[in-house]
């Protein structure tokens, strides 16, 4: 038994030259690994027919399915359906559906119906088309030889409008035979890669041949990934067998979560199911907690706001806590005191204070730039000093939020 072979290709010079990043490869890769799929390749490649021609033919002769980005668009160097329609010998049609739709466009916007808006109702005779619900190209399904091609617009927002047709077929294939992949992640803050790869290092020397452990660095956060290879009816906790409860024993105590969300969603989510509301209190971070926060939708539910105190007068007339230096700002009964005074001003059930030294400037002997002190909590706070790697006032910023949300997950599950 193997996987299911699934390639991207994306097309594009700009995607050569540095001025733009091929994010739709990242996003199929994530869809796909969540039905148990890994991707086998992603190719990028110039806006060139011969080139074009020379990758397909050689994709479809090494990969099951390929998932292609780009060139489909109104310009001179959108080549991809006609590179295509010369590998499958055959003419260029245009899809009435994709005119309409670009005709009923111009109408509304009263445009010129030019030949460069129509190109991209254009697709190869031998394909068959996906009509594109947030765009004006046409996409198309080509079958090159043994190879299922599905061909998208490069923007992303299109392009992810349209995955779904792919992303049905490559899960009805990898269920009809072959393996796939299941897995269970550790998020953990810390400890460092190296150190977790030390305390692995008898697990993997034990694993079995189908299984193996996975590291990613995802500042500050260190993630370990359990990989098993399995047949696509077994059910992941008869696949991974007693070795999540094996890891979890050693690595409980930098793990903050084994579920595969975001910190900020847990957060939000941990609350809404209790239905109480968060207050924070940020000074080193300037907000940025805060906004972290409210990028996930739906956080106006439980999120009360936030007090952004910076300078010492602003603690004072904010919250009540005076201070007589700003070099008192930071530290840990300074944090609680505001943690304290906002829990009261503001009838949250819980709160998050932050204070620190975040660089270039700052820090004392004793409490040297990276020094962060964190208090979390209903009425029963946690408080806890951290020592931050200098990263530069953005990344140490980023690690002490992080730090923050991850000691306020906890409590409130522990609740």
């Amino acid at each position: 038994m193997q996987f299911l072979r699934v390639d991207t290709l994306a097309i594009g010079d700009e995607l050569l030259v540095g001025r733009i990043s091929d994010t739709n490869s990242t996003y199929v890769a994530a869809e796909f690994f969540k039905i148990g799929v890994r991707l086998r390749r992603t190719t990028v490649i110039e806006d060139r027919i011969d080139v074009i021609l020379a990758t397909l033919k050689n994709l479809s002769e090494q990969t099951d399915v390929v998932i292609s980005f780009g060139g489909l668009g109104p310009t001179s160097d959108d080549l991809t359906a006609e590179a295509v329609a010369k590998l499958l010998n055959c003419e260029i049609i245009e899809s009435p559906a994709a005119r309409a739709r670009i005709e009923e466009l111009c109408r509304i916007r009263k445009r010129e119906l030019t030949p460069q808006l129509l190109k991209q109702a254009k697709y190869p005779e031998a394909a068959t088309p996906i009509l594109n619900n947030k765009g004006l190209a046409v996409g198309f399904l080509a079958v090159i030889g043994k190879c299922r091609c599905f061909f998208f617009p490069g923007v992303p927002d299109e392009m992810k409008s349209m995955f779904p047709s792919a992303l049905r077929y490559v899960e009805e294939r990898s269920a009809e035979g072959g393996d796939v992949l299941r897995f269970k992640r550790w998020k953990c803050l810390g400890v460092a890669e190296s150190e977790l790869q030390r305390h692995m290092d008898p697990i993997e020397k034990a694993l079995p041949k189908n299984m193996w452990l996975g590291y990613q660095t995802k500042f500050p956060e260190n993630h370990l990934t359990l990989y098993c290879r399995c047949a696509p009816e077994q059910a992941i906790d008869e696949a991974l067998g007693e070795w999540p409860k094996r890891i979890r024993g050693i690595v409980d105590k930098w793990a903050y979560t084994e579920d595969d969300k975001e910190l900020e969603h847990l957060v939000i989510e941990a609350l809404r199911a209790k239905s109480q509301k968060l207050v924070l209190v940020e000074s080193c971070t300037g907000g940025t907690a805060a906004r972290r926060l409210t990028d996930v939708p739906g956080s106006s539910d439980v999120f009360w706001g936030s007090f952004v105190s910076y300078q010492i007068d602003a603690k004072a007339k904010m919250l009540g806590v005076k201070l007589e230096k700003p070099e008192q700002g930071v530290a840990r009964e300074v944090t609680r005191w505001l943690a304290q005074s906002a829990l009261q001003k503001s009838g949250c059930d819980y709160v998050a204070a932050v204070t620190g030294y975040m660089g270039p400037t700052g820090g004392t002997a004793t409490d040297p730039i990276g020094t962060v002190y964190l208090c979390a909590g209903d009425k029963d706070l946690e408080e806890t000093k951290i020592q931050l790697v200098d990263m530069g006032r953005t990344k140490n910023q980023w690690a002490a939020t992080t730090h923050l949300l991850a000691v306020l997950y906890r409590r409130i599950k522990q609740k």
